[in-house]
């Protein structure tokens, strides 16, 4: 036996284990857009949430020009239709032109995102370098696991008359949140909950064609 060959050996057997402890989470990814339905549901359901709480005390038909500078980020274009929305539905009149109107909206926004916390009480994976082979990702390990997505949004409004700038009435901070929390217990059993797709909109399987 060559002195080489006990090095061999070793080389094929982390590779083969590495091998082992991967092959049953292989998986193929397609190009994905830069933000998934999830990651949109979360802010845009929490915008919703927090856009219905601005209520103003104005006449039925009052004229209104909306200022909405004070919203920016990538869910803007979002947030500012839903005020929109919300302030008609209260039985305003948007002009287009400032003085057109008898009351100014000047709406902002404060938080228009997504924050993530995770707790592990295991092992992450990491990636371990095979000679001649690159890097393996090893599986994470997840006795326990707790990882929650939050989208949070933050708005308010004050009105104030078109003529002298006279304070009318203000929302102050209204707040909206939507969260998916998953769990996962002795490696594997998972399971999770959220508030983003109403019960009986939730897809199903057999809504989804498979390929054959």
């Amino acid at each position: 036996m060559t002195k080489g060959f006990p090095r061999r050996l070793a080389t094929v057997v982390i590779l083969m284990g590495a091998l082992m402890g991967t092959a049953g989470c292989s998986s193929s990814r397609k190009t994905q857009p830069e933000h998934s339905a999830t990651e949109q549901l979360l802010v845009t359901n929490a915008v919703d949430k927090a856009v219905r709480q601005l209520r103003l005390p104005l006449p039925d038909g009052e004229k209104v020009y909306l200022r909405t500078d004070g919203i920016e980020g990538e869910y803007a274009a979002y947030a500012k239709a839903a005020i929109r929305e919300e302030v008609v539905k209260q039985g305003a009149h948007l002009t287009a032109e400032r003085a057109d109107a008898g009351t100014i909206i000047d709406v902002r926004s404060g938080a228009l995102s997504i924050d993530e916390h995770e707790t592990l009480v295991g092992m992450q994976s990491f990636e371990v370098p095979i000679p001649l082979a690159g890097n393996i990702e090893t599986p994470e390990i997840a006795l326990y696991k707790r990882a929650e997505r939050r989208g949070v949004a933050k708005v308010a409004a004050t009105a104030y008359s078109a003529d002298e700038g006279a304070h009318i009435a203000s929302t102050g901070q209204k707040y909206g949140f939507a969260q998916k929390r998953a769990w996962t217990m002795l490696i594997f059993f998972s399971w999770q909950e959220d508030d983003l797709i109403p019960d009986h909109l939730e897809p199903s399987k057999d809504s989804i064609e498979l390929p054959e």
